[in-house]
């Protein structure tokens, strides 16, 4: 016979590289999970296009000239989070090590990641929501 003391084969899992019934359960449970939140993004997202196509166009010209002006909110909202992810990095590491997002061993390395990490959230912030041509207009006026 071919098995250890606890009846495992040496290689010691499954045979056949199978998973366990309730390993399967479980995974296919989470990803139908994600495919039920996708499906209600999608149908949320249709839905609101839909009554979008309704709206007059200068009505919708008046809507996003006033969400424009609400555009800083949504900056400094944004400064003030990569502001708390730069201060409560160590707290993020343990928080990853504890999911097991990040080994034993990598601990320190990732931890000396805090400045590039803030500087890589600044420069997508500067690039993406605030915008080269924010920053254009702000130092041209």
């Amino acid at each position: 016979m071919n098995e250890d003391r606890n009846g495992r084969g040496k290689s010691g899992g499954d045979e056949g590289g199978e998973q366990p019934p309730d390993l399967r359960r479980r995974h296919w449970r989470r990803w139908m999970g994600w495919l039920a939140m996708a499906a209600l993004l999608l149908l949320v997202m249709g839905a609101l296009l839909s009554l979008l196509l309704e709206i007059p166009l200068d009505d919708v010209l008046a809507i996003q000239t006033a969400v424009h002006t609400f555009k800083w909110v949504g900056v400094a909202l944004q400064g003030v989070v990569i502001a708390v992810i730069g201060w409560k990095w160590p707290a993020i590491v343990r928080w990853g090590r504890a999911r097991g997002w990040v080994r034993e061993h990598e601990i320190r390395q990732v931890l000396g990641l805090r400045a590039k990490v803030v500087l890589f959230l600044v420069v997508y912030l500067v690039m993406v929501p605030i915008g080269p041509t924010t920053i254009w207009r702000a130092l041209m006026s």
